[in-house]
C-alpha cells in the first residue's frame, strides 16, 4: 500500500491523530508514521496526552482524589500495605495511651 506524505501529515497536524492511530488506521507500523513525519515538529508527552484525554473518555475526568484517597494512594506508593497501616496505628494509638497513663496527655 502507498502511503501519502502529506495525508499523513494532515492526520498528524489538523485532524490532531497520534502516530499509533495514523499507523493502525493506514495499515502500517508507526515507525513508517513516525519517517513520514521527518521534518515535522512531533508533540511531546504532554501535549499528546492532553489530546488524548480531550477527545476520548477518561474514568476522572474533572474529578479530585478525596483526602482520603490520596492517602491511601501514598502510602501504596511508599509500599505501605493496609496490614502494616493497621499495625502502624496501633502502635501509635498504645503509645498514646500509654503516655495518657502516665499523666502526660489529656
Amino acid at each position: 500500500m502507498k502511503v501519502n506524505k502529506n495525508e499523513i501529515i494532515k492526520m498528524y497536524q489538523v485532524d490532531k491523530m497520534s502516530t499509533h492511530q495514523i499507523a493502525k488506521k493506514l495499515g502500517v507500523s508507526q515507525s513508517t508514521v513516525r519517517h513520514h513525519l521527518s521534518g515535522i515538529k512531533l508533540r511531546g508527552r504532554s501535549e499528546a496526552q492532553k489530546i488524548y484525554l480531550e477527545t476520548h473518555d477518561h474514568q476522572r475526568s474533572g474529578e479530585r482524589h478525596t483526602n482520603e484517597a490520596k492517602l491511601k494512594i501514598s502510602n501504596a506508593l511508599k509500599g505501605k500495605t493496609r496490614a502494616s497501616q493497621k499495625e502502624e496505628n496501633c502502635e501509635e494509638k498504645d503509645q498514646t495511651e500509654e503516655v495518657q497513663s502516665q499523666g502526660f496527655g489529656s
